[in-house]
């Protein structure tokens, strides 16, 4: 048995954990109203976007249906599929990385060859030593802004897709976004598709696998929409070609946003889930160096009259 010493060392350990551990979980808390705010003020843009772009791509007219079909035979289909990996930058939140890490890596298997731009700390880490990861980086800014931007975004490096793990921006997934329709347009990239856990609620999560390009356009926001003959200006090409773009840099900030969600959400469950651990172990370590102390008390009364015992029969 340890002694007392031993074991009231262990209960300040324990209760140094314990600071930590409820800091950590209160920081991930307030993390994670702000994450959810941003998420619930994004998410009905986001869906606004879609459902209009779906709308003008389900029209009926000959015109809707011609500019479709050029935008779906346009796009190249050589390159690999590139996968937009989405994990945390760092650890102490449960199996939230371990989960997306393991299905990017069957996402792998899916696509042979494909390419894997991590972002976050923890996704570089899990593939660094592969040859999936996209070692050399995105393509650089274009000279030509793409359409709907006033300039062109800078190539983004490793820090600024970490960055956008921590602290999700629209102008971060913007520039990213941009990068992946020019290397797309360019034929670097077959297909593109974003892999993260989607927030299903406080410590519930799911890997979600969700293709950015060729953009997935059609019925599946207009079909309920009534037939209507629209006159467009200045065109229907020009206005998706504006429009395109301006909802694939949508799409992919919100999920940022989601996976930044479920991340501190199971930071919180991790933490409080800790936080309880450590109290019950708290709890059996007073107990038993109360215990420890009793017995050792014992001893000494039990040597105390022991010796007594021996003085009074001597004499």
């Amino acid at each position: 048995m340890p002694s007392s010493k031993e074991i009231k060392g262990r209960i300040s350990s324990v209760e140094s954990t314990l600071k930590i551990t409820s800091a950590m979980k209160f920081v991930s808390s307030s993390k994670l109203r702000k994450a959810q705010d941003a998420l619930a003020a994004a998410r009905p843009y986001e869906e606004a976007l879609r459902s209009i772009l779906d709308a003008l791509i389900g029209n009926s007219s000959v015109e809707t249906e011609e500019a479709s079909a050029n935008l779906e035979t346009s796009q190249p289909q050589d390159g690999p599929v590139a996968i937009v990996a989405v994990a945390s930058n760092t650890s102490l939140c449960g199996g939230f990385n371990s989960a997306i890490t393991g299905f990017v890596k069957s996402l792998t298997e899916k696509y042979p060859g494909a390419k894997v731009i991590p972002v976050g700390r923890k996704m570089y880490d899990a593939f660094k030593k592969t040859d999936s990861i996209e070692r050399q980086g995105l393509m650089g800014a274009a000279e030509e802004p793409l359409p709907g931007t006033a300039e062109g975004h800078r190539p983004m490096g490793s820090a600024d897709l970490n960055a956008l793990s921590d602290k999700p921006s629209y102008d971060g997934a913007a520039a990213l976004a941009d990068e992946l329709i020019r290397a797309f347009a360019d034929g670097v990239y077959s297909k593109v598709v974003i892999a993260c856990n989607r927030s299903k609620g406080i410590g519930k999560y799911i890997p979600t696998e969700e293709q950015l390009l060729p953009a997935i356009m059609g019925p599946s926001g207009g079909e309920d929409l009534p037939e209507t003959k629209y006159i467009f200006e200045p065109g229907l090409e020009a206005l998706l070609e504006d429009l395109t773009p301006k909802t694939l840099r949508f799409r992919l900030y919100t999920m940022l946003l989601d996976s930044a969600t479920a991340e501190h959400a199971a930071r919180v469950v991790a933490m409080q889930t800790a936080t309880d651990n450590g109290e019950k172990l708290l709890d059996e370590l007073r107990l038993l160096y109360n215990k420890t102390r009793q017995q050792k008390i014992t001893a000494e009364i039990l040597d105390l009259v022991g010796g007594t015992g021996d003085y009074g029969t001597g004499s």
